[in-house]
């Protein structure tokens, strides 16, 4: 097992380290020997088997959709150009990022689909293990960045998958084969504290293929694919909750009275105000509303409740109005008493006037009905708007 070997192993102390003077007389039996080239024999490419470590995965850069990674990269493969006697299999020999210039390694880096950016280190951090049947285990950390192409039309309900893929760069499967850590369950191990801000790991797959190059030929290629649900609670507490409640807020002008202008136009206004800041503060803090089309469905049509809670006040005035007006035309029509009556005047003039009231303060009642059936409806509709929208984005 690879990465047990490399690093667990190593920290519970099973293998033993030669001293150094042992190091020095078998380093000097490897003078004038060529260790350069790869160690094929018969023809039969290098068997190396790789083990991954994932250290940590930080935040994902939304805007240039690249992953960061931190590795552990661990490799195994025999050379029996290394084989050294006279010493137990537990012994080893360790080296430092100075064996580079000694000995071969293969040339295994992580490639991604539109470029990568690795991360230096102030020093290379690698090393090699040699035991004395030949087994060669070189361990080294990576830092890159890696491309990862992201659908956001469903954002925040979205699903990504980010594909890493481990392959040689010179050598093809004539001079090397790469295979995973064989007699393990789970050839990817993930560090303690490997965290993805704002997602959520489903699951991963590794699955090995070869690679067709043309003229360089065939390569072995180990893919790495991370399918990632991002974490929709913290967007619920900071997008979705504010505006919902500013959409509550405005239908509280329905229990207004109507005849109350200055409240009936004013905690809509506010209201709108309010929600249309907040509203761009989303968007700019997101960074996203041009792809984003279930944030921005949900936006616009919470918006529109609020401007129809204030256009239904503008209906309500516009009916009460028109039903006085009428009230007004009707009395207006009504025939002259009888003008034998010396009081005939005075007798129209009370009998209109009551009439009007009476009629006035009938109609007026029905502009209440107005803001009754609208109590109803509006948190009806919206709330059933929420239900569907948040139905079909999280089970979509």
């Amino acid at each position: 097992m690879i990465v047990s070997l490399a690093i667990l192993l190593s920290i519970s102390g099973v293998h033993s380290m030669l001293n150094s003077s042992r190091s020095s007389e078998i380093l000097k039996s490897y003078r004038g020997k060529q260790f350069h080239l790869a160690p094929i024999v018969k023809g039969q490419g290098v068997a190396v088997e790789l083990g991954i470590l994932i250290q940590s995965m930080v935040p994902m850069k939304t805007l240039n959709s690249h992953i960061y990674m931190e590795t552990d990269i661990v490799l195994s493969w025999f050379d029996p150009r290394l084989k050294f006697r006279n010493y137990s299999e537990d012994d080893r020999i360790t080296l430092g990022r100075e064996s580079d210039i000694f000995f071969w390694r293969p040339d295994i880096y992580i490639k991604s689909e539109k470029g990568i950016i690795y991360k230096q280190f102030p020093e290379k951090l690698s090393g090699v293990w040699i035991f004395p049947h030949g087994r060669v285990i070189y361990f080294s950390r990576q830092q890159a960045a890696v491309f990862c192409p992201m659908k956001l039309d469903l954002f925040p309900f979205d699903k990504q998958s980010c594909y890493v893929k481990f392959e040689s760069y010179s050598y093809n499967t004539k001079q090397l084969q790469l295979d995973l850590e064989r007699d393990v369950d789970n050839p990817v191990r993930f560090g303690k504290f490997c965290l993805i801000s704002q997602f959520i790991m489903e699951k991963y797959e590794v699955t090995k293929r070869r690679k067709d190059y043309g003229a360089s030929g065939v390569f072995d290629q180990i893919e790495l694919a991370f399918y990632l649900k991002r974490d929709v609670h913290y967007y619920i507490m900071e997008y979705y909750l504010p505006v919902i409640g500013m959409v509550s807020l405005s239908f509280v002008a329905f229990w207004l009275h109507f005849e109350a202008s200055t409240a009936r136009v004013a905690l809509p206004a506010t209201t709108f105000l309010a929600t249309t800041t907040m509203i761009n503060h989303i968007r700019s803090s997101s960074a996203l509303y041009e792809t984003a089309e279930a944030l921005e469905i949900f936006l616009n049509i919470s918006l529109y409740f609020i401007i129809s809670s204030l256009l239904e006040y503008v209906v309500v005035e516009l009916t009460d109005s028109r039903w006085l007006k009428e009230a007004e035309k009707k009395d207006t029509a009504c025939q002259m008493p009888d003008t034998r009556d010396g009081n005939f005047i005075q007798m129209w003039m009370e009998k209109t006037e009551e009439k009007l009231m009476r009629k006035h303060i009938e109609q007026r009642k029905e502009g209440h009905i107005v803001d009754h059936i609208c109590r109803y409806i509006f948190p009806f509709s919206y709330f059933t708007f929420l239900l569907f929208y948040f139905i079909t984005y999280f089970y979509i």
